[in-house]
């Protein structure tokens, strides 16, 4: 199993100085991956329900700092050389799908091949119509523009006519190279189940409670095998948090997660301070990841 770590990118938190410490941290431990969310703008009197808690409350007010997710990789990519690199989870239907397919494989190749691309259809209507996107269609919006990324991705010369974006005759480089840049889809509806399955490389669970989830990726597995998929080639993911302090009981959820065939673990540790963060994040790669060793592995 492998362990990341969400970057300090949105708050009172949220600057070059602790951007660079957590990077630099997570490189120096042993963690594997380094994460960001995504939103360009938080409108005020927002009355769009945040879909992953029981209250719907959306709690990044609209004066926090939010730093735009790709380009923090970017400055991330520099400032390192082996952890991966991941959006968790990239608007996608809001976002031109070319420009974006050439900002993420730029990363991934000026990174040494880190990147790993989570994205999701979005929740927040008043921001779609803030970037002029389509809100009611974001689903139909969605499906296309994955298409529309891994085609340019993966084909000489994509010809792509669907019905609200159409590519042909376009030279795009730098493409990844074949199985380095995964696609894993987020969402926990049925739509973003059958996404995970048809079109993306793996599931991406965030804000899913533990319990659902694998009654969920069974589901995924059962739609990708009636595709014709090779359902070993999916990876299933998690984004969860964890309290420091009781290594047997740290120790044994994320046990539990392996058990469900998690291979892939974002780490959320909200803090008041990074330097709270890092002693929380030190203390689970001392205590609690040595004990995992004997663990069963997911690949």
């Amino acid at each position: 199993m492998k362990f990341g770590i969400h970057l300090p990118q949105v708050g009172p938190n949220a600057s070059r100085e602790n951007i660079l410490k957590m990077a630099r941290f997570a490189e120096d431990s042993g963690f594997d991956s380094l994460w960001v969310s995504d939103h360009v703008v938080t409108p005020r009197g927002l009355e769009s329900k945040y879909p992953y808690n029981a209250t719907g409350e959306y709690r990044v007010p609209p004066d926090w700092d939010f730093l735009e997710p790709l380009t923090t990789l970017a400055f991330v990519a520099a400032a390192t050389e082996r952890v991966q690199l991941g959006t968790t989870v990239l608007v996608l239907p809001m976002r031109n799908p070319v420009v974006h397919a050439k900002i993420v494989s730029t990363i991934h190749a000026l990174s040494g091949g880190r990147m790993i691309l989570g994205v999701g259809a979005g929740w927040m209507r008043e921001e779609f119509e803030a970037l002029d996107a389509d809100f009611e269609n974001r689903g139909r919006v969605f499906d296309e523009y994955l298409k529309i990324v891994r085609g340019l991705w993966e084909e000489d010369n994509l010809v792509f006519r669907g019905e609200t974006y159409e590519v042909h005759d376009l030279g795009f480089s730098p493409r990844p190279d074949p199985g380095t840049l995964p696609i894993w889809i987020g969402g926990h509806h049925r739509a973003a189940l059958r996404r995970a399955a048809t079109l993306g490389d793996g599931w991406h669970a965030v804000g899913v409670a533990l319990d659902e989830i694998p009654e969920k990726w069974q589901q995924i597995l059962d739609i990708a095998a009636e595709n014709g998929r090779d359902t070993s080639d999916l990876t299933l993911s998690v984004r969860t948090g964890f309290r420091p302090g009781d290594a047997d009981a740290v120790e044994a959820q994320m046990k539990r997660l392996v058990e469900m065939g998690i291979a892939h673990v974002v780490l959320d540790v909200p803090a008041r301070s990074v330097d709270d963060s890092i002693a929380s994040l030190n203390w689970f790669a001392e205590e609690v990841r040595p004990r995992l060793a004997q663990a069963p592995v997911s690949s």
